[in-house]
């Protein structure tokens, strides 16, 4: 798949939990949600860092009118590094991404 992308941008989600801290919550959740794409092929590049134990599930949705289909999910402690992902979206229809994040609920 051909890149086409000339500028990126930076989105950073605080996952970490802190006492009294209303945004950060166990159970919290983020959802970043892209403009309408209305091209068949994308590559959808970022970079992410999940450490600790109870880090949640970072996950990437296609949404193609009430339809969304989870094409990238990962749930798990990473060490303290950067990964990078890559995930190739087609569609024959318009559509928008979604980048997902939630906290682990304490105690589950």
């Amino acid at each position: 798949m051909k890149n086409i992308c000339l500028l990126g941008h930076y989105l950073f989600i605080e996952a970490s939990t802190g006492e009294g801290d209303a945004l950060r919550r166990p159970g919290f959740k983020a959802r970043l949600i892209s403009p309408l794409i209305r091209v068949p092929e994308v590559c959808l590049t970022f970079y992410y860092h999940m450490l600790g134990s109870h880090i949640g599930s970072l996950n990437v949705y296609k949404r193609s009118g009430k339809k969304e289909i989870r094409l990238w999910k990962r749930n798990e402690d990473l060490g303290d590094m950067w990964h990078k992902a890559d995930v190739d979206i087609t569609s024959s229809k318009a559509f928008e991404v979604s980048c997902f994040h939630m906290n682990w609920i304490a105690g589950t």
